[in-house]
C-alpha cells in the first residue's frame, strides 16, 4: 500500500479537490507543485506530512459538499 507521502500533490487533489485549500494554507501552490511527491513538498516547505494529512481530513469533515437538487 502506498504511503501518503509517496503520492504527488496532483494525485491528492484529484482524489479530493478540497485538499488544494489545505496546500494553499501551508503556502504550497498546488499548480506549481502538482508533480512533486508529498515528501518532496514537505522538505521544501519544512512541513510534516502527518500535519498535512490531518488538515486534509479536517477539511473533508468540515466542508462536506451539499447535494445538488434539480428543479423543474
Amino acid at each position: 500500500m502506498k504511503k501518503f507521502e509517496d503520492f504527488t500533490v496532483n494525485e491528492i487533489i484529484i482524489a479530493d479537490f478540497r485538499a488544494s485549500t489545505v496546500f494553499r494554507r501551508f503556502g504550497v501552490d498546488p499548480i506549481l507543485n502538482k508533480e512533486k511527491m508529498i515528501k518532496e513538498v514537505c522538505v521544501s516547505f519544512d512541513l510534516n506530512p502527518d500535519t498535512i494529512l490531518d488538515r486534509i481530513i479536517e477539511e473533508m469533515e468540515v466542508n462536506v459538499p451539499k447535494p445538488f437538487k434539480m428543479t423543474a
